[in-house]
């Protein structure tokens, strides 16, 4: 984990989630402990926010990280950036607070002139238990859509 890419960013949110904790001044090891150390803070968080959701907007969710996962072939997952039309028009408004929560980042395609999202940081699709889940029960789909994908690009090129 040393010399993985995106360490600075993993570390610098476990030390905010370590910060909010800390009691009298002092951020303790019982508080790393409580967040999941570096490792699991990012999918203790993703649990929380989860947790949030209405049963309603948990299924959205769902749909939601699913598209922003490339399923690894002989490999790890992936994070994919993913457009608007990918994740689907009624969820960007439940994409909007994901980001403001932190799971999901958003921008744009200057390029393509199209609103983009992906995962805040592959730890999420490495740690997150309930993530794994899901990428393993839609793991046939999500290959043939990457498939499809790639034909259809090959096709118009």
């Amino acid at each position: 984990m040393v010399d993985s890419p995106g360490n600075l960013p993993l570390l610098e949110f476990t030390l905010t989630q370590l910060w909010v904790k800390q009691q009298n001044c002092q951020m303790t090891h019982a508080a790393y402990e409580a967040i999941g150390g570096v490792k699991k803070s990012w999918a203790n968080h993703a649990e929380a926010e989860f947790a949030k959701l209405k049963p309603e907007e948990q299924q959205r969710a769902q749909q939601v990280f699913v598209q922003l996962v490339r399923p690894g072939e002989g490999t790890e997952d992936t994070r994919r950036l993913a457009t608007r039309n990918d994740v689907g028009e009624k969820n960007w408004d439940l994409v909007t607070r994901l980001a403001d929560a932190r799971l999901v980042v958003t921008g744009r395609d200057e390029t393509a002139g199209k609103e983009t999202v992906e995962i805040v940081h592959e730890t999420l699709i490495r740690e997150w238990g309930r993530l794994h889940r899901w990428m393993e029960s839609d793991r046939s789909f999500r290959t043939w859509q990457e498939v499809s994908k790639s034909v259809k690009i090959n096709q118009t090129v």
